[in-house]
C-alpha cells in the first residue's frame, strides 16, 4: 500500500508497487508522446563555466526561446501565468478573477495533452480513485497544483505551482524555480543572474546557480526542453509514488534523473510542498561531442549578453536540426528474427509529413530513384541525377552539422578542409565519385553503397540509412524480416529482404539527419581508418563505426562505412521503447493508439 498525501486530507489507496522500471518506461512514454517538447530548433542552453572556476558567466543561460515554441497552446498559456504570483513568502498570495481564469486556461490545455491523457489513463489502470474521469482528474489536479497555503505562518502565500513552476523569494534564499521557461521569462527580463554550472546534463536536467532580484540560489535543478505539462505529469506521479523525499528515479533524454518531492501540513491538512529535479551520475551522451557544441556565435552573443532584456524568442539553432523528433518517426521492432517468421508490421510505420519537407532529408529523398542498384551494371548518371546530387551537397554543406565537422577537420590538419569551398569538393568526390566495384564498369559509389545500397546475385550489400530503408518499406520493395540486436530508438541492427536478396544483418542509426550520418561517417573514415572500431554514443547508447576502403586505377575510394550496436549502457538500451513491451499490467487503455493504430496505415510519399 502507498500513502498518498495529497490535498486536504491523507488518502490511503491500494496501488501495486511501482517499481523504479516501470516509473523509467512511464517516464520514457511520456517523452515519446510530448508533443509541446522545444525541438532542436527552439532553444539554446549555454552552460559556459563550472562555477568552481570562481567568476560569473558572462551570458545567459538560455539566450533564446523561438517564436514558434513560445505560441505552443501549453507554454503560451505558461506564459500568461509568469506575472500573476507574489513570489516574496510572507505576503498575502494574489487572488483576482484575471488570475483564476488564466490558470484555468492553462489547465484546459493541460489536460488536452497527450502526456497528461496518457498520465491520466496509467493512474486509471491502477485504479486511483481521482481518475474516475478526465474532468474529475482535471479538478484533482487543479487543486493539487493550485490550491493556496500558508508555507510559513499564517498568511495564505504559496501553492505548489508557484513554488515549483515560478520560484519564491525568503530573505536571502530563493525557493523553487525548476521550470526552464520560466528561468528563460525572468533572464529576459534582467530578474535574474546566472552564475554558472554545477553539474552539465546538456539538453537533459541541468544543475545550476543563479541570483533572482539579488537574491542567490546556490543550487538549482531543472529539465530542459521539457512541455510544461511534462513537467506537472512527471512531478506528479513522483510525488504519488515516491512521497516523503523518496527518489524517484528515470532518464530523461538518455540522462539519470531523480526526482525528489515533499509535502506540507497545515491544519491537520497535507498539501504538496515541492518537487524538483536532480541529475544522477549516469549520462549516457559524452558532455563533449565532435558535432554538437552549445555555443553560440560571437555575433549572436554579444546580442544576448545577460544584461541585455531582449525578448527570449530569436534565431534558435542547434546542431542536427534536421534529426527526427519522437514524434516524427515509429520504430516497431516486433520478433526477433530467431522468431522464425516475418513480422506483421513495417519496421518504421511511420514518417511524419513535417519531417520529409526538412530541406536536406527533401532532397535526399529526391535522390531515391537516381541510382542502378544492381552491381556490375555501369552507373550512367543523367544531367537530372547531377542536379539532384547538386542540391543534395549544396543543403548538406549548409548545414551547422557539416559546419562543425569543417571546422574539427580542419582543426586535425586534413589537407582539403583548409577552406569550406575545397571542403565541399571534397565531400562531393568522397562520397559520389563511381569507381568500379568488382573491376568492370563504373557500377559504385560510396554514397550508394552507403546511403541507397546495392544488389549483387542474391544478396543486398550496404543500405545503412534509415530514412531509405523507410522509403524502400512503404514502395513495397523491402521487406522486414525481424530485429537481430535492438538498441531502442538510437540504433537497430535487423534483417530484411529488397527485392527478393536478403541482407542477414544491416545496422542504421535511427532518426538521424542525413548530413548527420554524412559527418559522423565522414570524421570515422579519416580518423579511424581500415577497419579500426571508431566509437562514440548515439542516444545513449555506444555505437561502433568501421570504414573501409578500396583501390582502382591507383586511386583511394570510400567502399564502405557502416555502425553497428556497441555495448549497450544502463539506460537498457536493449529494451523495448513501450510500456507494454515490459509491465502490461500498467499498460494505459489508450497508449498503443498514439503509437501504433493511427501510424499502421501512414505513407511516405
Amino acid at each position: 500500500m502507498l500513502l498518498l498525501l495529497v490535498f486536504f486530507h491523507v488518502v490511503s489507496a491500494r496501488f501495486p508497487h511501482v517499481p523504479d522500471e516501470a516509473i523509467n518506461e512511464i517516464a520514457y512514454t511520456l517523452q515519446l508522446v510530448d508533443e509541446n517538447a522545444a525541438g532542436p530548433n527552439d532553444a539554446i542552453f549555454y552552460y559556459q563555466d563550472h562555477i568552481k572556476q570562481g567568476s560569473n558567466a558572462q551570458y545567459r543561460f538560455i539566450p533564446c526561446i523561438s517564436k514558434s515554441y513560445q505560441k505552443k497552446p501549453t507554454v503560451l498559456t505558461l506564459l500568461q501565468l509568469m506575472e500573476e504570483f507574489e513570489p516574496q513568502i510572507g505576503r498575502q498570495e494574489i487572488e483576482s478573477p484575471r488570475k483564476f481564469k488564466r490558470i484555468d486556461n492553462f489547465m484546459r490545455e493541460v489536460i488536452k495533452t497527450k502526456v497528461m491523457n496518457v498520465t491520466y489513463q496509467f493512474l486509471k489502470k491502477l485504479n486511483y480513485a481521482e481518475t474516475d474521469s478526465i474532468e474529475t482528474f482535471k479538478q484533482w489536479l487543479e487543486k493539487l497544483w493550485f490550491t493556496t497555503f500558508p508555507r510559513r505562518k499564517r498568511i495564505v502565500d504559496s501553492s505548489a505551482f508557484e513554488h515549483v513552476f515560478i520560484g519564491e523569494l525568503e530573505g536571502k534564499k530563493v525557493k523553487g524555480l525548476h521550470n526552464w521557461i520560466r528561468f528563460a521569462y525572468l533572464e529576459s527580463k534582467g530578474k535574474l543572474d546566472y552564475i554558472g554550472f554545477i553539474s552539465e546534463r546538456q539538453d537533459s536536467v541541468a544543475t545550476i546557480s543563479f541570483k533572482w532580484s539579488n537574491v542567490t540560489k546556490p543550487v538549482g535543478g531543472m529539465l530542459l526542453g521539457s512541455s510544461p505539462e511534462f513537467d506537472m505529469a512527471i512531478f506528479t506521479l513522483c510525488y504519488l509514488f515516491r512521497p516523503g523525499g523518496k527518489p524517484c528515479r528515470f532518464y530523461y533524454k538518455g540522462c539519470e534523473v531523480t526526482v525528489v518531492s515533499y509535502y506540507i501540513q497545515r491544519n491537520g491538512k497535507n498539501f504538496m510542498s515541492t518537487a524538483y529535479p536532480k541529475a544522477g551520475d549516469i549520462c549516457l551522451r559524452p558532455k563533449t561531442h565532435l558535432l554538437h557544441d552549445y555555443r553560440i556565435p560571437q555575433a549572436e552573443a554579444d546580442a544576448k549578453k545577460k544584461n541585455d532584456t531582449v525578448p527570449i524568442y530569436g534565431n534558435c539553432s542547434s546542431v542536427d536540426v534536421n534529426r527526427a523528433a519522437l514524434k516524427d518517426a515509429t520504430f516497431n521492432y516486433q520478433f526477433h528474427v530467431s522468431v522464425g517468421k516475418p513480422p506483421p508490421e513495417r519496421f518504421i510505420t511511420f514518417i511524419s509529413q513535417s519531417y520529409k519537407k526538412k530541406p536536406t532529408v527533401a532532397a535526399f529523398l529526391d535522390l531515391m530513384n537516381t541510382f542502378n542498384p544492381e552491381i556490375g551494371s555501369a552507373e550512367k548518371p543523367s544531367a537530372e541525377q547531377r542536379k539532384k546530387v547538386r542540391t543534395f551537397i549544396n543543403r548538406v554543406m549548409q548545414t551547422n552539422v557539416m559546419n562543425h565537422t569543417f571546422v574539427f577537420l580542419k582543426n586535425i590538419g586534413l589537407p582539403e578542409a583548409q577552406t569550406m569551398k575545397s571542403f565541399k569538393k571534397w565531400m562531393h568526390s568522397l562520397w559520389f565519385d563511381s569507381y568500379s566495384r568488382k573491376k568492370g564498369p563504373p557500377d559504385s559509389s560510396a554514397f550508394e553503397h552507403v546511403f541507397m545500397g546495392e544488389i549483387e546475385n542474391q544478396e543486398v550489400h550496404g543500405l545503412h540509412n534509415w530514412i531509405r530503408l523507410a522509403y524502400l518499406e512503404f514502395t513495397g520493395a523491402l521487406k522486414y524480416s525481424g530485429f537481430v540486436i535492438q538498441r531502442k530508438d538510437s540504433t537497430a541492427s535487423i534483417r530484411f529482404k529488397w527485392n527478393g536478396k536478403t541482407k542477414h544483418t544491416g545496422t542504421v542509426l535511427l532518426g538521424s539527419s542525413p548530413e548527420l550520418d554524412m559527418a559522423i561517417y565522414t570524421i570515422c573514415y579519416i580518423v579511424r581508418p581500415k577497419n579500426q572500431d571508431c566509437k562514440f554514443f548515439y542516444k545513449g547508447c555506444e555505437v561502433k563505426v568501421k570504414a573501409y576502403e578500396i583501390y582502382r586505377h591507383g586511386r583511394r575510394h570510400l567502399s564502405s562505412t557502416f555502425p553497428t550496436p556497441g555495448e549497450g549502457g544502463p539506460i537498457k538500451c536493449t529494451a523495448g521503447g513501450f510500456l507494454p513491451a515490459v509491465f502490461p499490467h500498467f499498460l494505459p487503455a489508450g497508449l498503443g493508439h498514439y503509437e501504433t493504430n493511427t501510424r499502421r496505415n501512414a505513407r511516405l510519399e
